[in-house]
């Protein structure tokens, strides 16, 4: 129970990590729609409410205040990869643990 509880934390901790990852836009017409992610889109941000000089490097915590969109289902999804590498990588140790 509490190797599941552990591997929970670290694999949400993973999820927020991820949506961290800087992300460059080249034109206007993609700061419509700007994800921030891995490995599914869960997050966007209308990022056209400020003028920029493309290309730029935005992520999720910018200082501008940015209509901000969350797609349930692939934070749903993506949670669960997460977990399902986390839990594979804590079996994979534990194996070459004993083996050693």
């Amino acid at each position: 129970m509490k190797n599941t509880l552990i591997i929970t934390i670290i694999s949400t901790v993973l999820l927020l990590i991820s949506t961290l990852i800087p992300v460059k836009i080249n034109n206007s017409n993609e700061a419509t729609d700007v994800s921030f992610w891995f490995p599914l889109k869960f997050i966007s941000q209308d990022i056209t409410v400020v003028e920029y000089e493309y290309p730029i490097k935005t992520h999720i915590l910018s200082k501008k205040d940015n209509p901000t969109k969350i797609n349930i289902i692939h934070l749903i999804f993506s949670l669960i990869f997460y977990y399902i590498f986390t839990y594979s990588a804590y079996l994979f140790l534990n194996k070459y643990k004993r083996n050693s």
